[in-house]
């Protein structure tokens, strides 16, 4: 029986580009960035766990006659520029403070992934083992229109060496009818021609 489980959550995770780190009892440590990286990688993660919970939860009538109850996922999912000490220990951390059914990010995962799912910020508890208490956000549902514009959540960069072009840009964009609301989507109404490439910067733009 939990082969087959094993088996649909490793198919899921190889099919993110994730890596299966290890296999514990019933416990399974993924990594999303190794040996490829990609920018999204934390929603990712988040997805391959979205996938996963509907997944087991489709084959728990598989196993009626063998469990007492339906069969079902918890999982935490952490942010981190490594793969051991800390990231691993806050997943575990969240994963342990998961109810059935539940997924919850830390606060790292939080802001690079907030435009792609709708987060619910949870009560801070204590880990188990730990007087450290976690903030921790329960993933609620996949938001229809993921904001793609501002990838990390309330960190702006400044494109650097084209304040000309800039200066000729806003009143272009203006005529153009460039509308933008506060926390919605910027859209446009026209074409406006990019910076020449000579000469780019860099540094990468956050909007």
């Amino acid at each position: 029986m939990m082969n087959l489980v094993f088996k649909e959550i490793v198919g899921i995770i190889i099919r993110y580009e994730g890596y299966i780190d290890r296999i514990i009892g019933d416990e399974v440590l993924s990594v999303f960035g190794l040996p490829r990286t990609h920018e999204d990688d934390p929603v990712r993660a988040i997805l391959a766990a979205v996938d996963i919970h509907d997944s087991v939860s489709r084959m728990t009538g598989r196993f009626n006659g063998r469990l007492g109850k339906p069969l079902a996922m918890h999982s935490g999912i952490a942010t981190d520029l490594v793969v051991t000490g800390d990231p691993v220990n806050r997943a575990s951390l969240l994963t342990n403070l998961a109810i059935t059914g539940e997924i919850l990010v830390g606060t790292c995962t939080m802001p690079s992934t907030s435009g792609f799912f709708f987060l619910e910020k949870r009560q801070p508890k204590k880990g188990r083992g730990t007087a450290e208490t976690i903030d921790a956000y329960r993933v609620v549902s996949t938001l229809r229109e993921p904001d793609k514009i501002r990838r990390v959540l309330d960190l702006r960069a400044r494109l650097m060496g084209r304040g000309m072009q800039l200066k000729d840009l806003h009143p272009r964009l203006g005529q153009l009818g460039v509308h933008h609301l506060r926390r919605q989507r910027p859209f446009y109404k026209g074409i406006c021609p990019p910076f020449p490439r000579r000469g780019l910067p860099r540094q990468r733009k956050i909007l």
